[in-house]
């Protein structure tokens, strides 16, 4: 199975998990014909106007956290934390949902940035795709595609709303490469919103940065031995909170 390919199916598996964990508020969850997650939300109210009147902790938020056995250390733009439940950190890759730091904990911590969910999904691999194979990994039309800081990036023209009911189709996709493991980023934002136009790209570019400078420098042997020391540990961070 090709690198893009299981970081794809990675994606796909954590789906779930994020939106369990995030977007039902106020909502009811049940299970589809095809065993994904619904979301039952209230009529009138989309997960994303939920999410920006919430007054409550939606979960753990943390302001870095390791997946990949410690190999990668997931940290995210000034404003956004990691949300520690749905967080998965295994040798042989692992999963970080990131969102507002004042979303996470209901008002009592963070302070206002764009609203808009990212994610990084992280299998083992030394090749970073292309934009071009991003696009047609996840069948979709590029609306725009570049390289930029040794990231690959694309935007979609559709299946945000695949992926975090209530975003805008449109969102962007990145990929990169850190310490032995391809990285797979995504930005969701509010239809029409900063975060699925211009303001998504950045925020990938930023987050693709602060984890590369969290992340510790690994020659291959070291790597190894991360990895096989790596499991699937519980949602803690990277600095101990």
């Amino acid at each position: 199975m090709r690198i893009s390919e299981r970081v794809s199916r990675s994606a796909r598996q954590r789906a779930a998990v994020f939106v369990a964990a995030f977007l039902a508020l106020g909502g009811c969850l049940s299970v589809g014909n095809d065993g994904g997650l619904v979301i039952d939300a209230p009529k009138g109210d989309a997960p994303f106007a939920m999410l920006s009147t919430v007054s409550r902790p939606l979960g753990d938020a943390l302001p870095q956290a390791p997946i990949a056995g410690g190999a990668i250390v997931v940290k995210g733009p000034a404003g956004y934390c990691v949300e520690g439940k749905a967080l998965r950190n295994r040798a042989s890759g692992g999963f970080a949902m990131l969102a507002s730091c004042q979303v996470i904990t209901g008002g009592q911590d963070g302070y206002a940035v764009d609203l808009a969910v990212m994610t990084v999904s992280a299998v083992r691999g030394e090749e970073r795709p292309s934009p071009q194979a991003l696009s047609a990994l996840f069948a979709a039309p590029a609306l725009r595609s570049r390289v930029d800081d040794d990231v690959s990036l694309v935007r979609l023209a559709s299946g945000g709303e695949t992926q975090v009911p209530g975003s805008d189709p449109r969102h962007w996709r990145g990929a990169m490469t850190l310490n032995g493991y391809v990285l797979a980023l995504a930005a969701y934002g509010p239809v029409d919103s900063h975060a699925s136009g211009e303001g998504g790209r950045l925020l990938l570019l930023e987050m693709a940065k602060a984890i590369r400078a969290a992340s510790p420098r690994m020659e291959k042997r070291s790597r190894t031995t991360v990895a096989k020391s790596g499991n699937s540990g519980t949602a803690k961070s990277a600095n101990g909170g």
